[in-house]
């Protein structure tokens, strides 16, 4: 009777076992070795499947410029199931000698791949300045051994012959355990392109995968279409913020109407602290993510555009978006899987998309890469399945960050293709009125119709309808304009209220209650402006704009905004109370809001009545902000904002602008210099109401 001490013994079917449950198909299988030639800092994994068909003739040869192995490390570290190799390299920091990566795998069942694809195995591999290794495998002997120790593999040292004069690692897998299918090895081959980023950086790595028969005919490449965008951009992230940024619209040749764009990051600088849809700092220096950079091309559908601009390519195009649109991300140039996929909508594109199609950017729009750094990333983590990051809060902050920036090229992409849609569609935003188009088609009636009391009877259904589209407008925007008020009216009051409460039943202090009190009355009687009916007539702007600033006194005070009033003439206008009042107050809270969100040292917001544009009284509003991000002809369109999402509706200046239109006067975005405005709001926001003298 033996005395060793009991302990375990493997037996040697474990590993068929391992290879067939662990690894959960041949796609997987195929992948995991092609990560591999990535974690041995190749720059390229070559794949290629002969007579993929017949499981008995199939070859798969998987050939990378790596580091390759020598015997010692076939022996310890390729032969041993389980390994911690890569993760103790993890662990440490231990990046690899040429390309500087963290190593993908960590769990040392990747190389049982090679098992689940086929039966028959022989890895060559050579380490610079080392014999070539040559390690042979044939599963079909497992049977003939009980246990693992007990299975033979054929180890042996050359001269270099397949890898004479350089270094690597082939793996080529013979007798197939079943046959692939064309719908297989084309989808293995779309995945097997999707690990290369589309955008080349330096340590990118490239992995491809070639047939001798033609299933893989037709599957289109990057390369086949990288030409065929309009819009591009490229941007860094560092914290809280967004430290590089550039962004460019090239139209296709035949669009010569459109002229190209360059956005650079000092045209945005001050916009690019990063805030969600809650208004709250996007902060990620409080978990190891690290600097983020994303590179991205956006591309158009639009029927017209696509056809005036490409003679052919365009269902290529359109094919190859709706297989690989989307953003997907990238660590250490190796892509982490599954982000970008069709069906996956991370960033939630798509789901934004549906509410406003129009203005946002879908996945089948948009092909992108998110950069990270491995080391920095660490609170990053994958799931164990590689099927992207642990849903923790340094993904949170990851995806917020990303939403943010794509949102911000969003803005100026929308600005692009609405000028285009213009340009070639015909479709002008807000150059045709309703009414305009009324009285067109009266004229077209008294022109082709002989009937004269035909004519008489579409005239006064016509004009029925004007004058109710007429009184609806008006009435929509006078209550659009209060609402737009109504947060900070509401605001306001309930602070003075408090104020009042505390010095009622704290203090007791009868002339603290007094000026609440007051204030309180000052402040709903200004507010009442706007809800009350006044009929437009020549009106004092001085005395208006005073009360417009007395409604916003509170919140100039909160934010410490100095308002500077300037040399202010005593002009009429032709106006009514609470449209003026409505439109004043837009303004101030645009300024309010950039003042407040970019930061501004001493912000200010300047406001004075003058003649200068002729045949009109002019209140000018400008601030010592950032200035308007939007072209100038852009400016009062509606729901086009440069705000962070969730954080404006962008209608204020449109609504302010139908409020001019109503009064006959004018919403002007003037140069610095076409009025006399103090140097300190020349690089600000600055706009002007126009009103009608009424002489």
């Amino acid at each position: 009777m033996s005395n060793a001490a009991p302990h375990f013994k493997t037996r040697a079917r474990l590993l068929c076992q391992l290879g067939e449950q662990l690894i959960k198909s041949e796609s997987i299988a195929l992948l995991e070795l092609v990560k591999n030639a990535y974690d041995a800092d190749a720059s390229y994994c070559n794949v290629e499947i002969t007579d993929p068909e017949n499981a008995e003739k199939c070859k798969i040869v998987i050939e990378d410029d790596g580091i390759g192995m020598d015997v010692r490390t076939i022996k310890d570290v390729w032969l041993e199931i389980g390994t911690d190799n890569k993760q103790e390299k993890k662990e440490n920091g231990v990046k690899s000698p040429k390309y500087g990566r963290t190593p993908l795998g960590e769990k040392g069942i990747g190389r049982l791949g090679v098992h689940r694809l086929g039966k028959k195995i022989t890895l060559i591999s050579r380490m610079k300045d080392c014999k070539e290794c040559v390690l042979k495998i044939n599963w079909e002997e497992i049977q003939n051994s009980k246990y693992i120790e007990d299975f033979p593999v054929d180890i042996s040292e050359r001269d270099a012959k397949v890898f004479e004069g350089r270094h690597g690692t082939k793996i080529i897998i013979e007798k197939i355990r079943k046959p692939w299918l064309r719908g297989g090895i084309r989808n293995i081959a779309r995945q097997i392109n999707s690990l290369n980023s589309p955008f080349g950086a330096v340590g990118s790595f490239s992995a491809n995968l070639h047939t001798n028969n033609n299933w893989l005919n037709g599957i289109l490449e990057f390369e086949n279409i990288k030409n065929m965008h309009l819009y591009s951009f490229n941007l860094l992230i560092d914290n809280n913020v967004i430290t590089d940024f550039s962004y460019d619209f090239k139209p296709y040749e035949s669009l010569n109407k459109a002229t190209p764009r360059h956005i650079s990051y000092k045209e945005v600088k001050s916009r690019c602290l990063m805030i969600d849809e809650d208004g709250k700092e996007i902060r990620l220096n409080a978990w190891k993510i690290g600097k983020i950079r994303i590179e991205g091309r956006i591309y158009d559908f639009d029927g017209k555009i696509l056809s005036l601009g490409l003679e052919s390519g365009k269902k290529e195009l359109q094919t190859y978006m709706a297989q690989n649109g989307g953003v997907r991300v990238f660590r250490d140039n190796m892509r982490v899987w599954d982000y970008g996929e069709a069906g996956d909508d991370w960033l939630d594109l798509d789901a934004k998309r549906v509410n406003n199609p129009s203005a946002k950017i879908g996945n089948k729009q948009i092909l992108a890469a998110v950069y990270l750094d491995g080391k920095e990333s660490s609170d990053l983590i994958e799931k164990t399945n590689r099927e992207g990051f642990v849903d923790n809060d340094a993904y949170v902050r990851f995806k917020k960050a990303c939403v943010f920036a794509i949102e911000l090229v969003e803005f100026f992409r929308n600005e692009d293709k609405e000028l285009l849609r213009r340009l070639y569609n015909g479709k002008v935003s807000g150059s045709v009125t309703v009414t305009d188009s009324i009285e067109n088609i009266r004229s077209i009636i008294e022109k082709k119709l002989s009937d004269a009391d035909l004519v008489q009877e579409l005239n006064r259904h016509l004009d029925r309808i004007r004058d109710d589209y007429s009184r609806i407008t008006n009435n929509l925007i006078k209550s659009a304009g209060a609402g737009l008020n109504l947060i900070a009216v509401l605001h306001q009051i309930q602070k003075i209220i408090n104020n009042l409460k505390y010095n009622v039943t704290k203090e007791n202090n009868a002339k603290k209650i007094r000026a609440d009190v007051k204030q309180l009355e000052i402040l709903t009687e200004g507010y009442g402006v706007l809800v009350r009916n006044y009929k437009p007539k020549k009106q004092n702007l001085n005395n208006l704009l005073k009360t417009a600033i007395q409604n916003e006194s509170l919140r100039f005070s909160f934010h410490k905004i100095n308002i500077i009033e300037g040399p202010s003439k005593n002009l009429d206008g032709i106006c009514s109370d609470n449209y003026f009042v409505n439109a004043i107050m837009n303004l101030f809270d645009n300024s309010i809001w950039w003042l407040n969100y970019t930061k501004v040292n001493d912000p200010q917001i300047y406001v004075a009545v003058t003649d200068e544009y002729e045949g009109y009284n002019t209140v000018i509003v400008a601030d010592n902000g950032p200035g308007f991000l939007p072209t100038k002809e852009e400016l009062g369109t509606p729901f086009l904002t440069a705000k962070p999402a969730g954080l404006g509706m962008g209608i204020g200046l449109h609504v302010t602008k139908e409020i001019m239109k109503s009064l006959n006067g004018q919403l002007l975005f003037p140069e610095k210099d076409d009025f006399d405005i103090p140097d300190t709001f020349k690089k600000g926001a600055i706009v002007a109401l126009a009103f009608k003298k009424g002489e």
